[in-house]
């Protein structure tokens, strides 16, 4: 199944190849279109720099730590 009315793929996305098969989805051409626009848009306003990163420890079996780090970025 495709997408009939949808635009087309920018050129950097492409469609992952699963063998001899293309991987189609209902939808994923329209979705995929529309996370390439979002994603330029936001790369034009500068919005897709993350001012910080953050991530909670956790230990397996056990669960979280209660530890949180986070770097953040100093303008």
């Amino acid at each position: 199944m495709s997408d009939v009315n949808a635009p087309p793929l920018p050129q950097h996305v492409r469609v992952m190849d699963m063998g001899t098969r293309w991987l189609r989805a209902p939808g994923l051409r329209s979705a995929l279109s529309v996370a390439a626009r979002m994603s330029a848009v936001l790369r034009e306003h500068e919005l897709l720099v993350p001012d910080s990163l953050e991530w909670d420890w956790f230990v397996y079996g056990s669960g979280g730590t209660g530890l949180i780090t986070r770097f953040a970025h100093e303008l």
